[in-house]
This record gives structure tokens, sequence and C-alpha cells, in this order.
């Protein structure tokens, strides 16, 4: 017998080693995928960090201190001043604020809330004003008059869960 050749076929068997082999890529590729979009957020989260805290350093060379307000997350109230809206007598806009932040406080890629301490004496700050040291939560005394951080990926700034965090200072 005679077999008329139509174009490309593929046996049965054919097409199931082509379906293992993008398996097996697949299978390979989503690992790196996951670290890229874990690395994104990592990175996503410093820039923000960076963000705010040159806006309060801009804050402390317009008004030689920072806000009369505890400070312990980047909420509204402290959007609020960085947007020239509260605690801010200049009426400097230090930052861009969307309606949905000055609603919800500043989230990291994470949706949890950054948090912050700044050398003002309060709000966290348990040194006297204006020592460029500030408490930053558990992670003790730093030596800055802003810091700023993101609990990462786990939500937690505790104990071995701190190994995920984005801070503003050095480790």
């Amino acid at each position: 017998m005679k077999r008329k050749k139509h174009g490309f076929a593929f046996t049965l068997l054919e097409l199931l080693v082509v379906i293992a082999i993008i398996a097996i890529i697949a299978g390979l590729l989503l690992p790196v995928l996951s670290k890229v979009k874990r690395y994104t957020k990592k990175t996503r989260a410093k820039e923000l960090i960076y963000q705010v805290r040159t806006s309060f350093k801009q804050y402390l060379v317009d008004y030689r201190k920072f806000p009369d307000m505890a400070i312990t997350a980047i909420d509204t109230n402290v959007l609020n001043v960085l947007s020239g809206k509260t605690h801010n007598s200049l009426g400097h806009k230090y930052m861009d604020v969307t309606t949905n932040e000055l609603t919800t406080g500043y989230l990291d890629p994470w949706n949890n809330m950054y948090m912050m301490s700044v050398d003002n004496g309060m709000g966290g700050d348990t040194t006297p004003a204006y020592d460029q040291r500030v408490t930053a939560g558990p992670y003790g005394i730093v030596e800055d008059e802003v810091v700023i951080w993101s609990k990462g990926e786990d939500g937690s700034d505790t104990g071995d869960a701190q190994r995920d965090d984005v801070r503003s200072w050095e480790k």
C-alpha cells in the first residue's frame, strides 16, 4: 500500500515528546520567574523608601525640624505632611500622593504599611530629639535622622523574619 503525504503530520508519540519537552522547560523557568518577581518587589520597596526618606530630609532642610507628631508608620497623617496639606506652613509639596494613598496610607509591594521613625523625640524615638539617632522598632537604635522599613514578604519584622525586610539603613 502506498501512503499519501499531506503536509506535516505528527504521530501521537512525537506530539507527546514535544509536550513533555515544553513541560520540562516550563518547570525550569517557573522558579526563575518567581525569583525575578520577588527581586522586582524588593527593588520597588527600596525605591519607595528612598523617595519618602528624601522627602522627609527635604522637610528637615526647610523647617530645621521634623513635624511635631508621633510617626511610627507612613500613614495618612504622614502623607498629608509630605503632600503639603498639614504641618507645612510653607505649603511645599515634597511628594506626589494619590487619593487612594491618602486614604489607606503608604503600602509596600506586599500590601503592608511601611514603618518609620524620625528624630523628633516623639513616636517611637525614645532618644532625645535631634541627636541623629532613632529607635527603629525591633531593630533598636539606628544612627540616622529618618529610618524607614518594610516588613517584607512575610509581613513580620521580628526574629528570623527580618531576613526579607527592606530597610533604609545598612544591616
